[in-house]
Formats: C-alpha cells, structure tokens, sequence
C-alpha cells in the first residue's frame, strides 16, 4: 500500500509567543509532500492543560498527531516520520547518514528561532552578536555539506534540507546579507 495513504490529524506546535516555532520545517515537508494535516497551535492555558492530561509527551512541542491517535514527539523524530511515509528517505544508508548530519547541524543554528520570535531589548541585542560571530565557520561547514547540492543527498530534498532551509531563512531575515558568498 501506498504509505502517504495515512492521514495526519493535525501538528500540536507552539504559539509564537510562547516559543520558537520548531514545526515550521515539518510543515515545509507536509505541504512538499502533498500530505494533508491540520495545524493546531497551542499556548498558555491551553499547552499547561495539554501536558496535564498527557496529550504532549515530554512536556515539548511539536507533537504530531495521526489520525488513530498515535503521538510523535519531538522535532526530528516527527520529520524522520515524515520522510519516511513520503519517499524522502535516500536508499543509501550512507546517504541517510549524510542527511541525518545535515538536519543535527541545521539544530545548531536554533538560536535564530528566538532571534526572530522570542527574545527583544539587550537580551536579543547580546544573543544576536553572539550567534552571528560563530556564523560564518558554521555557513562553510554547510556549504561544503551541500558540495555541488542542490540538495545534500542530491537531486531531492530530505528531511534535513527543511530543516536547514528554515534556520537560514530566519538568519537572512535577522540579517538579509548573512548568507551572501554562500550557495544558495
């Protein structure tokens, strides 16, 4: 059968305003995908009582949730789901491997999430120069990842491309010439 076949209830994510939005890559990928899902954001109140009753496992978000009920947990584990029910998943293990190193080394760049969504005044001011003085090693480090890319496992995108693809596009929007003398 047809894995995409399976319905995906909806993706249980963070409000802006409570937190960095780590399910956007996971978005990127349903809608790439073309698998349907609904998009539950859920905050305050709302997140205490979902973690009362047990409904977000370790207490985090993203949660996916299929359709009989079955809850995903935690960002790469949802987008390795993903991949794998929508042929996103190289045959090459090494491949894999390679792909997996690019989603893991996307993660390092979290701290623009925060920048972007969460953090403002001279909190902002101090995690903006940190983050953007380490910047330039880790943008070589995900060039030579990409080699002649398009993609790092080549012709298709994976689960790790998303990922990347989200950081980045947070850091150009913190600082619109960050990425210039890297591929894009």
């Amino acid at each position: 059968p047809d894995r995409r076949s399976r319905i995906l209830a909806w993706i249980l994510s963070a409000s802006q305003a409570g937190g960095p939005p780590t399910a956007e890559p996971l978005r990127m990928m349903l809608r790439h995908a073309k698998i349907p899902y609904e998009d539950e954001i859920i905050g305050g109140a709302s997140f205490v009582a979902a973690k009362d009753v047990g409904d977000v496992p370790y207490d985090k978000l993203p949660v996916l949730v299929l359709a009989d009920g079955t809850r995903i947990p935690q960002t790469a584990a949802i987008a390795r789901y993903i991949a794998n029910i929508a042929g996103m998943v190289p045959d090459d293990p090494v491949l894999q491997a390679k792909g997996d190193a690019f989603f893991e080394a996307a993660q390092e760049l979290l701290m623009a999430n925060p920048l972007v969504n969460v953090f403002r005044g001279d909190m902002w001011a101090q995690q903006k120069a940190s983050f953007f003085k380490a910047l330039p090693r880790q943008l070589d480090n995900i060039a030579r990842a990409l080699g002649d890319g398009p993609f790092v496992t080549g012709s298709q995108p994976c689960a790790g491309d998303f990922n990347m693809f989200h950081y980045l596009d947070n850091i150009q929007l913190l600082e619109p010439a960050s990425l210039k003398g890297h591929p894009t």
